[in-house]
């Protein structure tokens, strides 16, 4: 509800703490945090695991997945990893 409610755009992963590939992508994401501090993008990570009311409220089937949401609305959404660019790209799309 905070971040759909929020103006904010916000970037948020599903993700568990024993998926590899959850892992990389959470290291890209909080570098990409790092550098867009600045930035009014809001970054937050939801462990399916601990979270699987909300995992299954936003349907999600796979791990890693990744939406971001404008106004509260979502403008994308992707599972699996996405690269250092792709990420970088969503940020400067979303501002």
């Amino acid at each position: 509800a905070e971040i759909i409610n929020n103006k904010k755009s916000a970037l948020v992963t599903f993700s568990a703490a024993w998926c590899g590939a959850c892992k990389m992508q959470k290291s890209l994401i909080n570098d990409l945090a790092d550098r867009s501090q600045e930035s009014d993008i809001v970054i937050a990570f939801v462990d399916v695991d601990t979270e699987a009311e909300l995992s299954q409220r936003f349907q999600i089937k796979s791990i890693p997945t990744t939406i971001v949401f404008k106004n509260g609305e979502q403008i994308f959404r992707k599972s699996g990893l996405l690269s250092r660019r792709n990420l970088d790209q969503l940020v400067n799309e979303t501002k």
